[in-house]
């Protein structure tokens, strides 16, 4: 898949890679899911108006999960973790991520080098490659 046609899709569609979105999980998210990040992911979707756009089971889920301290669960913490991820994808800042991981996914060179371990350098090929004008946005 080409970044172009990436560029093209929305940013929480099923059409990116799920290395890709593995890698972003493990980068973006803690590992550690409570109810405070529950609450704070879930005052940033409606700031950001990502809110009415989550599924109305998403959303029931993170209005319960938010009354927990911890979520011990694997399976409800897992399910978590797939909807802040998906709310984390759709701000700039994630989708600013996912571009930086899918560019050092795609070059062999930013993989041996380490980026796909450092957030800042993830944020700067992704930003980067969003400041670009998309005449100039493929890579590869």
């Amino acid at each position: 898949m080409t970044l172009l046609a990436l560029s093209l899709a929305t940013p929480a569609s099923a059409s990116v890679e799920p290395e890709a979105l593995e890698v972003l999980s493990r980068v973006a998210l803690p590992e550690r899911i409570t109810g405070e990040l529950v609450s704070r992911y879930v005052r940033r979707a409606v700031r950001l108006g990502i809110w009415r756009r989550l599924k109305p089971e998403s959303r029931a889920l993170l209005l319960v999960a938010r009354r927990f301290t911890v979520l011990r669960s694997p399976a409800v913490t897992s399910v978590v973790r797939g909807v802040l991820l998906e709310i984390e994808v759709r701000t700039l800042r994630g989708r600013a991520l996912l571009y930086g991981v899918l560019i050092a996914l795609r070059d062999p060179f930013l993989r041996l080098a380490g980026v796909l371990k450092d957030v800042a350098k993830l944020l700067v090929l992704g930003i980067s490659y969003l400041n670009n004008p998309p005449v100039f946005r493929f890579y590869g």
